[in-house]
Parts: structure tokens; sequence; C-alpha cells
């Protein structure tokens, strides 16, 4: 194959690698597209990637083709693999059928038949070495030679940045397994309160308030001080039975879509002002439209973030403004109290995030909204939740 021909191959298999990467999600799929196109400038009859697994000192022989059949996964000692001195050293290896005989001559077993020419190149993500892409003949002791290195190290560098894409996909698709099974056994659980809330606790507190009114009766009008003692018992109950009503509302999804958003939010303000004396306040923008579908999600994003300040920040005033700007919802929780911590605000600005504020940031993706953290210049923090799309 003269130059311009060869030059004009090559740049045709990076072309269609570059394709592949693009259309392709299955990781099997995409390598051996690869290896079909490598196959028109060079010999894959046999290839192999073999990937590093440094916390096991193994290697695993991954996405094998071989003469006789195609191996997804194998695995084999590295004290045994000619595959392991690429990984070691960093760098490409040849070896010619003389350097290959003088090896099995020294005992050591080939993975596989005994090659007849073997050329590898290691893997890199970012200068890290993960692994080998090797080519060999069984056959041919002259199928490639050193001139195929420059060749093997620019497909490789293609090769690795496919399985570091791949990885995180999956480190992804993970990560949004354990969020969304986090999201819905919260749920469940919610429920579960609610209904336990509704269905026995406040039949259970208004029993006791019963009882409590008819032993107050049977009390003399005399003793004054015991009367008053029960008389404060009642309104704590009344207190009681009204804020477990009020809970109970709030874990009960269809009370989201039967009383609106602002009515559930009115609830909330009010149970934090009752349970935790804190003025919570709720400003409104008639503008505001928001389908119901997206209504649970918001109550419980805004519920954490209030109930966050509260904990962290111990405020005296708490404002949940839901407006629309510029044709954009956006949802503003903001407080008075310590502040969020630097830390923190800067672990929200590099994506490194606890578990709350991850499962927020993954309600709000679930209907297309953002979500960021700001400290308040005099003092106090602002949630700030707004649409990505315009309703």
């Amino acid at each position: 194959m003269e130059k311009a021909e060869q030059f004009e191959a090559i740049n045709k298999v990076y072309l269609n690698i570059i394709r592949s990467l693009n259309s392709i999600d299955d990781m099997t799929e995409l390598i051996h597209c690869i290896y079909d196109s490598l196959d028109s400038i060079l010999d894959t009859t046999t290839v192999f990637i073999a990937l590093y697994d440094h916390q096991r000192d193994q290697i695993i022989f991954q996405y094998y083709k071989d003469i006789d059949d195609i191996r997804v996964i194998e695995k084999a000692s590295q004290s045994s693999a000619i595959t392991f001195k690429v990984i070691k050293s960093g760098k490409p290896l040849f070896l010619t059928c003389r350097d290959l005989e003088a090896l099995y001559a020294k005992k050591r077993k080939p993975f596989g038949k005994k090659s007849k020419v073997w050329l590898g190149v290691p893997l890199k993500i970012m200068g890290k070495t993960i692994g080998t892409l090797a080519v060999q003949s069984y056959t041919d002791p002259f199928c490639y030679s050193e001139n195929d290195i420059p060749l093997l190290e620019s497909i490789a560098e293609f090769i690795a940045f496919a399985l570091y894409r791949k990885q995180k996909e999956m480190d992804l698709n993970e990560s949004e397994k354990k969020y969304k099974y986090a999201v819905e056994i919260g749920e469940m659980i919610r429920k579960k309160i609610g209904l336990a809330v509704h269905d026995e606790l406040c039949p259970h507190l208004i029993g006791i308030q019963s009882y409590c009114m008819a032993l107050k009766k049977t009390i003399p009008p005399i003793h004054t001080e015991l009367l008053n003692g029960f008389s404060k018992i009642e309104a704590l109950l009344s207190d009681s039975i009204l804020m477990s009503r009020a809970l109970s509302k709030g874990l009960s999804p269809a009370h989201f879509v039967i009383n609106g958003m602002e009515q559930v939010l009115i609830e909330l303000c009010t149970t934090v002002e009752n349970v935790f004396k804190t003025r919570c306040r709720l400003f409104w923008d008639n503008s505001f439209i928001i389908e119901n579908e997206k209504i649970q999600q918001l109550y419980y994003i805004i519920q954490e973030a209030v109930y966050n300040s509260i904990k962290h920040g111990r405020p005296k005033n708490i404002l949940i403004s839901v407006r629309q700007k510029n044709r954009e919802n956006m949802i503003l929780i903001e407080d008075d109290g310590s502040g969020i911590s630097k830390e923190l605000e800067s672990q929200a600005e590099c994506n490194q995030k606890g578990m709350g504020m991850k499962i927020m940031m993954y309600r709000a993706e679930q209907i297309n909204f953002s979500i960021s953290w700001v400290r308040n210049k005099i003092k106090g923090t602002t949630v700030r939740v707004f649409s990505k799309d315009q309703p």
C-alpha cells in the first residue's frame, strides 16, 4: 500500500471510530466496531484489551477476539502474562518470534496458544496506565512490525477514552439509581407515617383529650390549681392534634393536588411557626404556573430547605418566595440565620454535596429544575430553585 493510500485508510479508520463513539452505547459492540475498522489496515484476527485491577493485582482480559471465539471477560494472573510488562512499564512492547520462543523456553507459559508475533501498547487515561491493547498472530511471524506501534497507540487513545466515558456513564447511572431508590423509599415511609399519624395518632390524642375533659368534670371547683393544670393539658393536646393533622396532610401526595401548591406552602409556614417558633412567611406570585405532577417534588425540596435552615442556621425569619421572572419559574428560600458554611458552599459549587443536597438535586432534575445554595452577604442563606425551561 502506497503512503498516500495508507494515510487515507488510517484517516478513514479514525473517522469510523469517532462515528462509533458518538452513535454506539453498548461497550462490547463499540469495541468490536473499532476492531472491524482497524482490520482494514491491521490484522485483528486476534486482538484483546486487558485491564488492570490495581486492588486485586489482577489482569482482566476484556473484549477478547480470537480465531476460535470471542471472550468478553476472562481473568489471568499477572505473573503469567506478557501483558503485565506493558502495564508495568507504560510503554509499547513488540515481541518477535525469537523473543517469544526465548520467553517460552524460560517456562513463561502464555495465556492461550503460543504466538509467533506479539504487539501491545498501553491504554492510558490522564497519564495513568489502566491496561493494554494488544494484537498477535499464531501463524505469521511477520504479521506486525515496530512500524505499527504509532498506529496502535493512536487507536489505544480512542479506546481508553471510550472506556473512561463508559465508566463515567455507569457511575452516573448507578448514582442516579441510588438516589431514585432513596427517594422512593422516602415516599413509601412518608405515606406510612402520614397514614399512621392520621389513623392512629390523631384519634389517640383526641381520646386522651376527651378522657381529660371527662376527668376534669369530676374535680370539685375548689381545686382551682388542679383545674388550671387540666386546662393547660387540654390546650396542649389541642395544639398536638392540630399539628398532627397538618403533619399527616404534608405527608399525603393527594393533598398536594387537591389543595394546590400555594395552600400546602401556607400550611408548611403555619407548621414551622407552631412547632419551631420561627417566623415563616410566603410570597406567592399569581403568575407562577406549575403542573400538578411537579408540585410534590417542589414541596419536598422547599420543605427540606426550610428544615435545613432551622436545623443549621437557627434563623428568626424565613421567607419563601414563589414567583415568575422573565417567564422563568423561580423559588427562593431565604433566611436570616448563621448562613451556610463556606465549606458547604464550596462543596455545593464543586458537586461534593451531602446526601440531603444530592436528593434535593435529584428531585429537581426529575422535574427539569435546577437548585443552588448561596451564602447571603449580610447573614443567612438563600436556596434558589428555578426551572430550566420556560412555561
